[in-house]
């Protein structure tokens, strides 16, 4: 099965879901830092179960296996996420539930999403970083700069 199939995900609707290309080295390249890294996702769906089912048809490839050519060999973007709120409600709501069960301070969270009118998660402390066109490396690679200069963290 060529590595394409594993980042597609079809619905009974002759729908098909996929990542931005970028995202599945992104999730991957997290998972894979020292320390690691907490990834969280909140949506703000009124289908979470289609939601769930999706991300678990959606595969990463193997990190050491850029040219991964099967399912058993991947793993679910389902698994590679410590936490999910997936409902409808607002982002802050998502949030606060993502702080309680995780522990981590809303000051070391950093929120990519591509509806502005999320900003509203940075009251809570956390940082928002707009992807209006896509999550990319290169935003993702932004967003960090930003979250490091915000928190007086930037690379020397």
């Amino acid at each position: 099965m060529p590595l394409h199939f594993l980042n597609f995900a079809p619905t009974s609707w002759g729908e098909s879901f996929t990542f931005y290309p970028d995202v599945p080295s992104i999730l991957l390249s997290a998972k894979s830092t020292t320390p690691l890294l907490t990834l969280a996702t909140a949506s703000r769906t009124s289908a979470p179960d289609i939601a769930i089912s999706l991300l678990k048809q959606l595969h990463l490839p193997p990190a050491s296996e850029a040219g991964a050519s099967s399912k058993a060999s991947s793993k679910r973007a389902y698994d590679i996420f410590d936490y999910m709120q997936i409902f409808p409600g607002d982002k802050k709501t998502h949030f606060a539930r993502i702080q309680k069960q995780s522990g981590v301070s809303y000051d070391e969270m950093l929120f990519f999403d591509d509806e502005r009118r999320n900003k509203n998660v940075e009251s809570l402390g956390v940082v928002f970083w707009e992807v209006p066109s896509g999550v990319t490396r290169a935003e993702v690679d932004r967003g960090v700069r930003e979250w490091r200069r915000r928190k007086g963290r930037e690379e020397k």
